[in-house]
């Protein structure tokens, strides 16, 4: 404990020094810190806002062939429910939902324009986190459960010239290859961003007339785990879960980061068209992003690791400077008994604490300033709107990577102070107290 006082004691007496070196590293702290935040806050925004469009973490299709014609429609509704009952024991399930979503698209007119999108059918009385995920510019989601009635994005609107309550014309094909027409008013018009452009929003029942599906069937599962880490686990389990029901699963492997167009695409030109039960993840639609954000992180470390070896190179050359400068007074401590591997602890000690109190200093200016930042609005930046949340960037860290940095910085502080340290250490007393520096 007292070499622990002298240490605090020696930093202390030197402030403007020691503020110098702490401040370095609570610069290097402060960029890691704030580049680990916004990633986290992004990676978690678009996680949210990926599975609130796409219906969430886990999703499960049944597909099979009419002649030659790809069918998506969920044949055993029940067995599928008892296997995510299942699942759930293991892999936290907070809720599921069914949605009937026209994959190929459908053509919505008004007058002398028309736009070709994705229609999602939905459970408006159960899916709340959609409702919850869409930024509503005009109209209202209210009373949209056994509405015939469209949401449509603010972008979609414009290129149609139209607004709430007037009618769009929807043109589709059903499961059958039959040409369906129904007419739809606008209801609300909602926030695109550059993942929601290209769907719009109906009630299930609406969107199985116009696929000529059965009253309260649909065409897909979405699964919502309590643990994000958990998807690509939860995966191979609930395959397994199904496969062992003596359900024909479409191989993992084939659906291992694959966005759904290009897995569609693959499915149609495998030779074999029997029924299939085919699940996908949220971690295979963002593969590429996910890789682009763990890329930043690891140049982010990189580049702290670099601006702390300037640093340790700074810090060295001041301890050897600060051993000079105490040589009397090391003289005189080790003269009255101090030991010699006490006398370079003291030193050790010094440095230690000038990496833990940069590093806290860091991460509490990063976060002060990720705090002020999540304040701001960005009401117009749409294209960006996937990695926000209601239009404000939030952030999270990632504690794993923040504890390993600080551990780099500590690791790297006694690293610079070792070898003034163990000088220290082998001070003379004699000619220590002799010496008039």
């Amino acid at each position: 404990m007292a070499i622990l006082k002298i240490a605090y004691r020696n930093l202390s007496r030197q402030k403007r020094r020691s503020f110098l070196l702490a401040g370095a590293i609570a610069f290097g702290i402060l960029i890691i810190s704030m580049v680990n935040g916004l990633v986290g806050g992004i990676l978690k925004n678009t996680e949210n806002n990926f599975s609130a469009m796409l219906s969430a973490h886990i999703m499960v299709i049944n597909v099979e062939f009419d002649k030659k014609r790809m069918v998506m429609q969920m044949d055993n509704p029940d067995a599928l429910r008892v296997a995510i009952e299942r699942l759930a024991k293991t892999y936290p399930v907070l809720y599921y939902q069914e949605r009937t979503s026209v994959f190929n698209g459908a053509t919505l007119m008004n007058q002398n324009d028309s736009t070709w999108l994705q229609i999602d059918g939905v459970d408006w009385k159960n899916d709340k986190f959609l409702a919850e995920n869409l930024t509503i510019q005009e109209g209202s989601l209210k009373d949209m459960a056994g509405n015939d009635g469209i949401v449509i994005g603010q972008n979609t609107a414009k290129k149609l010239n139209i607004k709430v309550g007037e009618p769009l014309i929807i043109q589709t094909e059903t499961i059958h290859g039959q040409q369906n027409v129904i007419e739809a008013p606008v209801r609300a018009i909602f926030q695109e961003d550059n993942l929601s452009a290209g769907t719009v929003y109906m009630d299930r029942e609406v969107v199985n007339q116009l696929m000529d599906m059965p009253q309260g069937s649909f065409n897909w599962y979405g699964i919502f785990l309590k643990h994000f880490g958990d998807q690509d686990r939860a995966t191979l389990a609930l395959n397994k879960i199904i496969a062992d029901q003596g359900y024909k699963i479409y191989p993992r492997e084939k659906t291992v980061g694959k966005n759904f167009n290009s897995l569609f695409s693959d499915i149609r030109k495998d030779k074999d068209k029997s029924s299939r039960i085919v699940v996908v993840n949220l971690n295979d639609q963002l593969t590429s992003l996910v890789g682009v954000f763990e890329t930043i992180k690891i140049v982010s470390l990189l580049v702290l690791v670099i601006l702390l070896a300037v640093i340790m190179v700074g810090m060295n050359n001041t301890y050897r400077i600060i051993v000079w400068e105490r040589n009397r007074e090391i003289g005189t401590m080790r003269a009255l008994g101090m030991q010699r591997p006490i006398v370079s602890r003291i030193f050790l000690l010094e440095a230690l604490f000038l990496s833990l109190f940069g590093v806290l200093a860091g991460v509490v200016v990063a976060t002060g300033l990720l705090s002020l930042l999540s304040l701001f609005t960005f009401e117009k930046a749409a294209d960006f709107a996937i990695f926000l949340s209601k239009n404000h960037l939030t952030w999270a860290y990632d504690w794993g990577q923040l504890v390993f940095a600080a551990l780099l910085v500590a690791g790297l502080s006694l690293l610079a102070a070792f070898s003034p340290a163990r000088k220290a250490g082998k001070v003379d007393p004699a000619v220590a107290l002799r010496t008039t520096a």
